[in-house]
């Protein structure tokens, strides 16, 4: 990972230093970056950031709203099942509606830390394109390895373009969701304009 010296050395682009100041917390950690310079390091976990970077973070909204639709089922079985049943039967279901919401935390819980326990991170800034899983830096894409980014239909992914050709896609499971993809795509593209020296 590049210091902050490597990511801003030479004469600073007078397109990208005009980016507002966007970044509110450490991409990696959370923390929050009121009060720190434009250019620092994270004070808990050493990034080096800059608040103009544009990050994105993976939308797990899918798997929040599966989880939700078994949930729905279940408590609508649990109360099919005691609406005219006894008191014992009422208090045997809610135990074993209570054991069933352990066992989905159970899970929910053991699939995060086989996935590394965080979501997937991109940033968008100075460097290019960098990609991160659980802090650790997975995929660093130069802004001279292409011209564009376009939306491909097979598959939904982001294609990185050069010379009118689809070098390399990043697939849409990093961003979780397509409306995350088509997020990633309009602020690559802005960034490689600046990148270029173009404001338009």
């Amino acid at each position: 990972m590049a210091t902050n010296d490597e990511l801003h050395s030479g004469s600073p682009n007078r397109f990208i230093e005009a980016l507002p100041l966007k970044l509110k917390r450490c991409p990696l950690c959370r923390y929050l970056l009121d009060g720190l310079p434009t250019r620092h390091r994270c004070p808990e976990c050493g990034f080096d950031y800059d608040k103009r970077w544009d990050v994105i973070h993976q939308d797990r909204r899918i798997g929040s709203i599966l989880l939700a639709c078994v949930l729905f089922t279940w408590v609508m079985s649990f109360v099919n099942w005691v609406a005219f049943s006894s008191p014992g039967r009422l208090i045997l279901g809610l135990g074993l509606v209570l054991w069933m919401l352990g066992c989905v935390g159970l899970c929910w819980r053991a699939i995060s830390f086989l996935r590394g326990g965080r979501r997937n991170t991109t940033i968008v800034g100075h460097e290019g394109v960098q990609i991160f899983r659980s802090r650790e830096p997975v995929r660093q894409i130069p802004w001279a390895a292409f011209d564009d980014v376009i939306y491909t239909r097979v598959g939904g992914a982001a294609g990185l373009r050069k010379n009118g050709r689809v070098l390399e896609t990043i697939d849409q499971t990093i961003f979780g969701s397509n409306r995350k993809t088509v997020q990633f795509i309009a602020i690559a593209n802005e960034w490689k304009q600046r990148a270029a020296g173009r404001d338009d």
